[in-house]
């Protein structure tokens, strides 16, 4: 009876470390961004070498900026290199997020990174927008008022919910 306890113990914890494993996430970078002046509407700034932007407006006087790295796939990996057996691969999980401000224009990016990176930046309804992806990713905007413009040289751009003027260009 001992014996079936502990194995039920083991059994047990062995599947909630597996359910845990499975739900974590990759950790977020944020950062939230005051507006030098909240009167007037700022210019959001954002261009990514690789991953998507997501743009959503809400009722605030702040920019908040998201950016999380995207699980990494580990199937598309080709077997390791024979001069590589024995080592163990260490990966790098930062976005290398920058958020700067200067006179009501927010600028974002994210460093060098062999992965992608997708940012959600949350911006007062009132905000235009300068959005540029290269690779693997969509620019989403939505519920904003303002002059926008988004390009995306491998990935859709998707508009919902917004005025103003508006140039949008996808290629491939």
């Amino acid at each position: 009876m001992k014996r079936l306890k502990q194995s039920i113990g083991i059994i047990g914890g062995a599947f909630l470390l597996g359910v845990a494993a499975l739900g974590q996430e990759t950790p977020a970078d944020q950062v939230s961004v005051p507006l030098r002046d909240s009167s007037r509407p700022a210019l959001v700034k954002a261009n990514l070498m690789t991953g998507g932007i997501t743009v959503k407006g809400y009722d605030g006087k702040e920019v908040v900026v998201e950016a999380r790295l995207r699980k990494h796939d580990a199937d598309g990996d080709e077997g390791p290199d024979k001069k590589a057996e024995g080592l163990k691969r260490i990966d790098i999980l930062t976005t290398g997020l920058t958020v700067e401000e200067e006179d009501n224009v927010v600028s974002v990016s994210t460093g060098p990174t062999h992965r992608a990176v997708d940012i959600v930046i949350q911006v007062p309804f009132k905000t235009s927008l300068k959005l540029g992806c290269m690779n693997d990713g969509d620019v989403m905007v939505e519920k904003v008022e303002g002059e926008i413009e988004a390009s995306n040289l491998n990935g859709g751009v998707t508009l919902r919910n917004v005025s103003g003027v508006v140039v949008a260009h996808s290629l491939n």
